[in-house]
């Protein structure tokens, strides 16, 4: 007999009862990989969770700021130091005060030929100021004028040096990426200095490079020539000494300073109380030096950075001041910022951003300049308007918050087109005068999203599969680039970048040590013995700023002499 029965209409096996169907929502990962089946699909939730982090193009901004902002600053008289009033204001760490921003590296658009055949180039080529007019300058040597053609490669100088008498010395301003057995070829701008033509590096020492050629005889030839005819010859650099600490002009002064080999052209009408006269940071360089890699000349540029998000969001954080008793504060970007779109300087899909801590004017221009810019080295001897851009211009209204749209300078780069590859040589920093006193700082911070591939892939016999950011290399005669890894994917040494993911954003976490320096002539020095050294904690890093930098042996240092170079001032015992 069968079991099954007829129930109302409904065909049930026999003893059957109601239940009710009921099923398990997983919320977690654990270690074994679940499944839930059904008639059509598999689903596997860490499947799904890896699918929807690897296309995920969306970051959040956030982390810690720690604002070391060194706010003792003195006038050096020759019995003591008196202490610079400052309006603490316009320093505070806030929104108003300060913009925080988040940044890009910029393509910049340029007319190649006479179709107007538009190319993007990685960076400004040409560095010039933009304060002035530079067709004055011919005119008067007095104005200001910085204007490098980095198409041409990096400017150097010439410098003869008593510690090597054998090589020909090259003094590079901007800094430099060579090292021994470069391949290098000057263009000589003076070739009654040197030839133009192909070189090696011998040796190098700090921005100061030796190549492989005789040297002249060292000596040091004092610079009063007129700037406009630069004929000046070759500087002793470990003669010249930089009194940048009490960098005023007196009646006795030629109208030309020397600062590490540069030639400073000051203003006929200044002002002798004034610490920082009208300067020209570098004369019209003698040579142009570029890096052969190969068959390759790599290339020169500055990169400038683009502002896509602005970051509305700067709290306390709870409990924390750091050793100046200054507080630390959260920043938070509230919005996810999609990169999916933007690509970098050199057409590639964005791999890192940067964070950008600008100061913002003030409204009190009376003693607060124009926040403006310049490389990191010229930084401390530049006096109000010959930055090489204007972050915030007073006589034009600039003086609010920083806008999405805006661009910066940020660094010399050299890049190898053929090796895939881009050196940061020299940061742009920022700086603005109060009260006399120039405080600078460095403004932008990078964060790497994505690593990319440590071999250059290329596109063979085919083209299919070659990605839209591919150069094509002249020397292989094929297409080459780098592969970009996902998030939390390792390369080929086994390293990567990871985020914690959620809502579908990757969360960024960057903690910045913001250092706001004043001027090495403000900064007050003491002599300590190496107990005291070592003793000091990291607190007062900024107060004793070169403290380890001693007495030069070579100059004068009778500390009667009121002219004798005073690194720092001693202590006295005082008789009872």
């Amino acid at each position: 007999m069968s079991e099954i029965i007829e129930i109302l209409g409904e065909k049930k096996f026999a003893g059957s009862t109601n239940t009710s169907l009921s099923s398990r929502v997983i919320l977690d990962e654990s270690n074994k990989i679940r499944y839930e089946n059904n008639l059509f699909y598999d689903i596997s939730q860490q499947k799904q969770f890896t699918t929807e982090k690897q296309a995920s193009s969306n970051f959040r901004m956030y982390g810690k700021i720690n604002p070391i902002l060194s706010l003792d600053a003195y006038e050096s008289t020759y019995n003591n130091d008196r202490k610079i009033n400052l309006d603490l204001r316009i320093f505070d760490f806030n929104l108003k005060n300060w913009s925080i921003v988040v940044l890009k590296s910029k393509p910049i658009p340029t007319v190649r030929d006479a179709n107007d055949a538009q190319l993007y180039s990685k960076g400004t080529k040409i560095i010039q100021n933009s304060n002035t007019d530079l067709t004055s300058f011919t005119e008067n040597v007095a104005d200001f004028a910085f204007n490098v053609d980095l198409r041409s490669g990096i400017p150097a100088r010439t410098f003869t040096s008593f510690k090597n008498q054998e090589n020909y010395g090259l003094f590079f301003p901007l800094g430099h990426n060579f090292i021994k057995g470069d391949k290098i070829k000057i263009e000589s701008k003076k070739r009654s200095a040197i030839e133009s033509g192909m070189y090696e590096v011998v040796f190098t020492e700090g921005d100061r490079v030796f190549i492989n050629l005789k040297a002249k005889s060292a000596g040091y030839v004092n610079q009063t020539s007129d700037i406009k005819t630069n004929t000046a010859t070759a500087i002793s650099l470990d003669l010249v000494e930089n009194n940048l600490a009490n960098n005023v002009l007196t009646e006795n002064e030629a109208n030309t300073q020397n600062i590490k080999g540069l030639t400073f052209s000051t203003v006929s009408n200044a002002n002798l109380n004034k610490p920082r006269p009208k300067i020209q940071p570098f004369v019209d360089p003698e040579f142009y030096v570029t890096k052969i890699v190969e068959k390759e000349a790599l290339e020169y540029y500055v990169k400038n950075l683009e502002v896509i998000a602005i970051i509305d969001e700067l709290d306390d954080c709870a409990f924390s001041t750091n050793n100046l008793q200054q507080q630390i504060k959260n920043y938070f970007l509230n919005n996810s910022l999609n990169i999916e779109n933007y690509i970098n300087n050199k057409g590639e899909p964005l791999t890192d951003l940067y964070i950008g801590i600008i100061k913002n004017g003030s409204p009190n221009t009376t003693s607060f300049s124009d926040v403006e810019s310049h490389f990191n080295f010229f930084i401390d001897f530049v006096s109000d308007g010959d930055g090489l851009e204007k972050i915030t211009n007073s006589s034009k209204g600039f003086n609010k918050k920083v806008n999405i749209g805006d661009s910066f300078y940020y660094a010399l780069c050299e890049n190898s087109t053929e090796n895939l590859t881009e050196t940061e040589i020299s940061e742009i920093h920022h700086r603005f005068i109060h009260n006399n006193v120039l405080f600078n700082y460095k403004p932008f911070y990078k964060i790497n999203l994505k690593l990319k591939s440590l071999y250059i892939e290329d596109s063979g016999d085919n083209t299919i599969n070659v990605p839209n950011y591919a150069i094509f290399s002249r020397s292989k005669q094929k297409y080459i680039w780098r592969d970009i890894y996902d998030v939390g994917a390792a390369n080929e040494d086994g390293l990567f970048i990871d985020f914690p993911f959620m809502n579908n954003s990757f969360y960024v976490f960057n903690q910045i040590n913001f250092f706001l320096v004043p001027e090495k002539r403000c900064v007050r020095r003491y002599q300590l013995s190496t107990n005291d050294i070592t003793s000091l904690g990291s607190q007062f890093t900024n107060e004793f700023g070169d403290i380890l930098a001693g007495l030069d042996l070579n100059e004068n240092n009778n500390e009667d002499d009121p002219n004798a170079v005073k690194p720092y001032n001693q202590y006295k015992d005082v008789k009872c």
